[in-house]
């Protein structure tokens, strides 16, 4: 891993240029036969980049955060699916946040889980994890929450291996992260971080029909007999 300070210069152009630098940081994975799981939605890039290079197999993995009633700036926990919660109580307790005003929240946030699962997968069934070794990628970590709710969760389902490739870490994250895992990779480890995207050129939204063309496409390369995969728009 290389540890760079770039006084908030954008490093990456784009999501899919930073999958390209940690697909190749992640190479010598792909002995290992492992399975990508992606974050959305600005994992997913990184991801379809990373199982390209691995010539591995892509999924997703649905985790969102939970902000603070009228603060969505403040991340007060995370959920996934299944209905898993995970709650910060020293957020909560720090900014005096009512227990009771968080219900509503977190309801909308494991109904927006529910929908993208039935949107993504389709009764598709899942990649099990199972003995496997698991790259879990996201285009960027500041507090490190979201990916250690994320990896906990793998862990109940007896991976092999977890490890974590994102396009930039907070180096304060970092060495929790590299407790919880069996490596964590990144292209970039700033001395400053206040963002994920001030590292990107291009950080904008990624679109839930750009999600489903990226999977379509890995899919398409793992199964000979699957139907052409209309073209993208765009992809770098």
């Amino acid at each position: 891993m290389s540890t760079r300070s770039l006084a908030h210069t954008p490093a990456f152009a784009d999501r899919y240029e930073a999958g390209r630098l940690l697909a190749y940081q992640m190479r010598h994975l792909s002995d290992e036969a492992p399975i990508v799981l992606a974050l959305p939605r600005g994992g997913v890039p990184l991801g379809y980049e990373v199982a390209r290079g691995l010539t591995a197999p892509l999924d997703l993995l649905l985790v969102r955060k939970i902000p603070a009633p009228g603060r969505p700036e403040l991340t007060v926990g995370v959920v996934g699916e299944g209905g898993a919660v995970r709650i910060d109580e020293a957020v909560v307790r720090e900014h005096h946040i009512r227990w009771g005003d968080l219900d509503e929240v977190i309801l909308h946030e494991q109904e927006e889980i529910e929908r993208q699962a039935w949107k993504y997968y389709r009764g598709r069934p899942r990649i099990g994890v199972k003995d496997r070794v698991v790259v879990l990628v996201d285009d960027g970590v500041g507090t490190g929450r979201t990916a250690t709710f994320a990896i906990e969760g793998l862990r109940r389902d007896s991976p092999k291996k977890v490890v974590l490739g994102v396009g930039v870490v907070a180096p304060e994250a970092y060495p929790g992260l590299l407790r919880i895992t069996d490596g964590v990779y990144s292209p970039l480890v700033p001395g400053l971080f206040h963002s994920i995207g001030e590292w990107y050129r291009e950080f904008e939204p990624i679109g839930e029909l750009e999600i489903e063309r990226l999977l379509q496409e890995i899919h398409h390369l793992h199964d000979a007999d699957a139907l052409p995969v209309p073209q993208r728009a765009r992809v770098a």
